[in-house]
């Protein structure tokens, strides 16, 4: 929004000594940047099987820094402008910086501590895993139990596990991390309660949490 802002004021106040080549030249960088930008998201939103990742849109850095400082340049008799969109940049630069390093809910899964955590307490029931980038992590580093990873909350492997345990009476392991990728909604928690089960103890790691649900008849 920011880089937008800024290529759009920049050709809003460019002088009449500029010349065309110039101006399409800009023109061309901003279709370029948008282009490797917007095709990775689009990707992302109507496949099934891309989920989005931001460096997808790594192609579009370089030609972005050639374009904000062709817009910076454009800007120089514009100091009220420029003072302001330098000040948006920096609020954005901060706020990505600020949820990317001290915080711990973004891009920040601890794995090792799930799988730790699943191997030395075991409820021995299905474990229901809400993402299967996570299956791999857990894999990676030491847990080989069964699990049943989410893509679909509604997959008839999801509702088979928990539904045989009901009928028994056991016990079903809830992994939650990532689960913005395929349970954005929380569905498979808000199913497992529905079905009779309730919540007896939890394990929360950065990213991550373990929660481990009991059939109560």
């Amino acid at each position: 929004v920011v880089t937008t802002t800024l290529v759009v004021v920049a050709v809003a106040v460019r002088g009449r000594t500029r010349e065309r080549t110039d101006a399409s030249g800009l023109g061309f960088l901003t279709v370029l940047v948008t282009t490797l930008i917007v095709l990775p998201v689009l990707a992302g939103s109507v496949s099934d099987t891309v989920n989005f990742n931001v460096r997808y849109c790594a192609s579009a850095v370089v030609p972005l820094m050639v374009l904000v400082g062709a817009a910076f340049d454009r800007l120089r008799r514009h100091r009220i402008v420029t003072i302001v969109l330098v000040a948006l940049v920096a609020m954005m630069t901060i706020a990505s910086v600020r949820v990317l390093f001290p915080g711990n809910d973004y891009a920040r899964e601890d794995i090792r501590a799930v799988s730790r955590e699943l191997r030395t307490n075991s409820s021995g029931g299905p474990v229901l895993v809400e993402s299967p980038t996570i299956v791999e992590g857990l894999r990676w580093y030491g847990y080989h139990g069964p699990v049943v990873a989410v893509r679909d909350p509604q997959a008839r492997t999801v509702v088979a596990a928990y539904r045989d345990q009901r009928e028994t009476g056991g016990v079903v392991t809830l992994v939650q991390a990532r689960e913005w990728e395929f349970d954005p909604g929380n569905a498979v928690a808000h199913e497992l309660i529905r079905a009779g089960f309730r919540v007896t103890s939890s394990h929360t790691s950065p990213g991550a949490r373990i929660s481990v649900f009991h059939y109560q008849t």
